[in-house]
């Protein structure tokens, strides 16, 4: 309904702005960016999510993978479209690791005393890609999903 409201606005105005709350999870958000540029617009969406990661450098839990989406019209009926979890790797590649017994890289994530794991089973929080400006983008996603809509910040959300 969000990007329903967002596309006739936009059609209206030729942008739109549009912040939901109360809802449950959104699932993957690039299926939302597509519908804006089946439409002719390009699409950016990001939210918040359970906390599950921790800081650049820290050891406690602070943020939610909080991903980010972009879509744009293509050729004909091509669309690009672009959709990532601000952690290294999504929470559900580590499921899947623990689905079939294996191992994860190192760089994934850290077990309850914050060190590296390659054990699927023990992650405690998973890591922000790219290290500090991977953390940035995630505080600003929670900022403008949040904050930017009077939602609970960080760890309290």
């Amino acid at each position: 309904m969000g990007m329903e409201h967002a596309i006739k606005t936009a059609q209206q105005n030729g942008v739109a702005v549009v912040g939901i709350s109360r809802m449950g999870h959104s699932g993957a958000i690039s299926y939302f960016v597509q519908q804006a540029a089946r439409a002719g617009f390009i699409g950016i969406s990001m939210c918040q999510s359970d906390p599950m990661v921790v800081p650049f450098g820290g050891a406690e839990i602070y943020y939610g993978t909080n991903p980010l989406a972009f879509a744009a019209p293509g050729e004909g009926d091509e669309i690009l479209t672009f959709d990532m979890a601000t952690t290294v790797q999504a929470w559900g590649k580590v499921l899947d690791a623990r689905s079939r017994n294996m191992s994860i890289p190192d760089t994934w994530a850290v077990d309850k005393n914050g060190a590296p794991t390659t054990d699927p089973f023990a992650v405690h929080a998973l890591l922000p890609a790219a290290g500090p400006k991977g953390y940035g983008l995630m505080m600003m996603i929670d900022v403008l999903s949040g904050v930017l809509l009077g939602l609970p910040f960080g760890a309290t959300g």
